[in-house]
């Protein structure tokens, strides 16, 4: 913001650029000899000058010079990295925590030269890194061991935030290797090496070693997947080949074995029935458990020391280590629903950029990163990632490699840095469960009363039927020749605490058991076609289920559990369709039953179809829903509900009527009236286009939200455990699912790709609760909420 201000030292002409009055901020430069110096301290600049005319230069480092001679020459530029020095810069952008881990870096290599190449929307990076021919170096573990191919990202989640492999082609080589490694670099880390070893051999009567290095082959890797919050405990992996998997696992079950007192050790009189079962099945592969802290790090290095438990299990021909059972789960779901890194289209365009073989690989995929950077960087930093986090999600990934050249005995380095304005991840699914077909009716959560876990039922666009486990297996399916037009409902006509599913379609109701069997009475076969979804009520919580249907006959009828329609009752006509289900409230103590034809016209019966009141006055004839708010006398029980341009009708049950006209609609609105931020007044929820505005009963706007396509459906409703309630909104065209907080931000995590209405509830009853949606590419998508709602 100022001209330059010029002084002389050493006889160069050094420059100053002030940002600001007050002189707190500037850049110096000097160009001498040919080179442009530069920074934000002068004292640095002097530096470089006076090693400048020292006539000493980093060309008589025979490290540094022998990297310079593979410099290419027609590049946008090249980057050198002195490891030495390296992490006397890292140290001004990273928080006080890492700052120990920074003393590895001068351990890694001597130097790296990297020619430079600016593609659109990519840098990359190709060189080489030097390092000693000594074991004082990290790189040289790997001089003797050939590269191998990153086979793991087949099983390893597509979802994974940062990967580091290992391609290691002799294990016990690379194992010695890394025992002079430490004793050359970190003496007190061999003898605490050594010492854990010889403790746990003499322990258990066992060789450590043996039992964990044997069977290892080709890959080893740490993986970290998408952390949803600082605590990585469970998004934590160590994912290891093996060419004799089943000698694998038998070596590791026995460790197991021995380290829960069933080994060499067990003391007479222990019975193997007595001790702790740590085994679980979990779809088709057992988890196990070996109770010794720290065994991963101690055995294998500093890179696997986020997992210090050693839950471990065999997925294909690698054994996966996590910290707990859950997070193997976790990862045993992402691999039975194929959502693995291989498989992510993202990864697969970035992969085509970077050697399909290496020695050392490091991916990070940075719009995965936004949480786990955060926590590794200074205070600063983290606040310009949160400003800029929709920036930040643009730097998709970056890849770094090292692989062994014997030819110059140097390790060929690469690296590739992907920018895209245009990125979108892959849905971050918990699992997925694909379907014969696309779908586009909102799924449902059922109680499997077996287990007390719950299940999905969903209906795809060819009619067909289906019962999705919580795990994303598909239990049974029923070709059905039309849609559902109700919810699905669970309902225990025999009394026996085993529950049925219940629903209609536009000419039959149906009911079916657990096992996907027709109950007897059932399907209904109507006389005439449905003109709205059931309703079921249970007057004396007693299991005597009373079923409402309206139909084309314009007549309200109604049906036993058993499948009889309810010969006392005196089936309502109306004057035209009835397309609202039918409601049921009690009121001063008597059943209530309320009937909205499409005219707007109000019928309000008993338990035997005969009127109790007849209104005054007519809703809007074109309201999609009413609500009605019981209290214990006619003057005070108020139904509810609004035309398509936002004028709302309220009346009492007494006949007096009210109108409140908004006046903000212009199209065809739709309407709930919910009470959205727990102070027990309901508000007016209205989508109309692509806006959704919240009123308050005073007509103030709450909030306002502005979509990118017009809305064609409702708004969903949702409580969570504070009682505040969420708005759930899906956005068709974009086939994007949104969820509102009480005051109009949208919940962590979203929007989320989902093509069909939403629902949402714990699964496996263990508080985690998951959001299930219809997708575009013929599946279910399941996705795991930041926080636990309850309903």
């Amino acid at each position: 913001n100022s001209e330059p201000v010029s002084r002389t030292y050493a006889g160069v002409d050094i420059r100053t650029i002030y940002s600001d009055t007050d002189y707190k901020d500037s850049l110096s430069y000097v160009f001498s000899e040919g080179i442009l110096i530069m920074s934000s301290k002068p004292m640095l600049v002097e530096d470089a000058i006076r090693q400048l005319k020292s006539g000493v230069s980093l060309m008589k480092d025979k490290n540094f010079s022998k990297i310079i001679t593979t410099a290419g020459k027609n590049v946008d530029a090249n980057v050198y990295i002195n490891y030495k020095s390296f992490p006397d810069i890292l140290t001004q952008f990273i928080s006080p925590s890492m700052k120990r881990e920074m003393n590895m870096i001068p351990d890694f290599a001597d130097c790296s030269g990297w020619d430079v190449a600016i593609k659109p929307n990519a840098i990359s990076f190709s060189g080489f890194t030097q390092a000693n021919d000594s074991t004082i170096n990290f790189l040289n573990l790997f001089r003797k061991q050939e590269p191998n191919e990153i086979g793991l990202t087949k099983v390893v989640p597509s979802k994974t935030a940062l990967l580091l492999f290992f391609g290691i082609s002799n294990i016990k080589l690379f194992h010695r290797d890394y025992k002079n490694y430490l004793s050359a670099t970190q003496q007190l880390k061999l003898q605490s090496y050594e010492h854990y070893v010889e403790g746990l051999d003499k322990k258990y009567g066992i060789s450590i070693e043996r039992s964990m290095l044997d069977w290892i082959d080709n890959e080893m890797a740490f993986v970290m997947t998408e952390p949803a919050s600082d605590d990585l405990t469970n998004n934590c992996y160590a994912v290891i080949h093996s060419n004799t998997i089943d000698e694998a696992v038998k070596s590791l079950n026995e460790l197991a074995d021995v380290a829960k007192g069933e080994g060499a050790n067990r003391t007479e009189g222990d019975e193997k029935s007595s001790v702790n079962k740590t085994t679980d099945e979990y779809r088709n592969h057992v988890i196990n458990y070996i109770n010794i802290p720290q065994l991963l790090p101690q055995l294998l290095g500093w890179q696997f020391k986020k997992i210090s438990n050693s839950y471990f299990t065999a997925i294909d021909d690698y054994v996966v280590f996590g910290n707990s059972n859950e997070a193997l789960q976790h990862f045993i779901d992402d691999f039975e629903n194929n959502k693995v890194l291989a498989n992510d289209k993202n990864y697969k365009l970035f992969s085509e950029n970077i050697s399909g073989e290496a020695n050392i690989y490091l991916y990070s995929s940075i719009a995965r990163s936004a949480t786990l950077y955060s926590t590794l960087v200074n205070e600063d930093i983290v606040k310009d990632i949160e400003e800029q986090r929709e920036r930040f999600y643009k730097f998709e990934a970056i890849g770094i490699q090292f692989t062994i050249n014997n030819t110059n005995k140097l390790f060929y380095s690469n690296a590739y840095l992907k920018y895209n304005p245009n990125y979108k991840q892959e849905s971050g699914t918990l699992w997925e469960s694909q379907l014969d077909t696309t779908v586009s009716a909102r799924p449902y959560i059922v109680i499997n009363h077996n287990t007390q876990t719950k299940e999905i039922v969903v209906q795809d666009d060819g009619n067909k039927l289906y019962l999705i486990s919580n795990t994303g297996k598909i239990v049974w399916t029923k070709q059905l020749t039309e849609q559902i037009m109700s919810d699905v409902k669970q309902v225990d006509v025999l009394k026996n605490n085993k529950l049925q599913l219940l629903f209609n379609t536009r000419n039959a109701i149906y009911l079916y058991d657990r096992n996907g069997k027709e109950m007897r009475g059932f399907p209904i076969r109507l006389e005439s076609p449905a003109t709205n979804g059931i309703s079921v009520f249970d007057y004396e919580n007693n299991r005597d289920y009373r079923i409402f249907v309206a139909c084309k006959d314009r007549k309200v009828h109604c049906y036993k559990e058993s499948g009889e329609e309810v010969s006392g009752f005196k089936s309502q006509s109306t004057e035209a369709e009835v397309q609202m289900s039918v409601q049921y409230h009690k009121i001063d103590g008597k059943d209530h039953l309320f009937a909205v034809d499409k005219r707007g016209k109000v019928y309000i019966f008993n338990r035997q179809g005969e009127p109790l009141v007849k209104l005054k006055y007519n809703l809007p004839s074109v309201a999609a829903n009413f609500y009605i708010e019981p209290e214990k006398d006619y003057s005070k029980t108020i139904i509810t509900a609004a035309d398509t341009s936002g004028n709302i009708v309220k009346m009492n049950l007494k006949g007096d009527k009210k109108s409140i006209s908004i006046g903000r609609f212009s199209s065809r609105a739709s309407f709930e009236y919910k009470d959205i931020n727990n102070d027990k007044i309901k508000e007016y929820i209205f989508i109309e286009g692509n806006e959704l505005t919240v009123f308050s009963q005073d007509e103030t706007v709450l909030f306002n939200y502005e979509f990118k396509e017009p809305v064609s459906q409702g708004a969903l409703f949702f409580t969570f455990p504070d009682g505040s309630g969420k708005i759930g909104v899906l956005s068709d065209k974009t086939n994007e699912l949104y969820l509102f907080n009480e005051n109009g931000s949208l919940y962590q995590g979203f929007p989320v790709a989902g093509k069909t209405l939403f629902c949402i509830g714990d699964l496996n009853n263990d508080g985690t609760y998951m959001l299930i949606t219809g997708s575009s590419d013929n599946s279910i998508y399941v996705y795991q909420l930041a926080s636990a709602p309850s309903f």
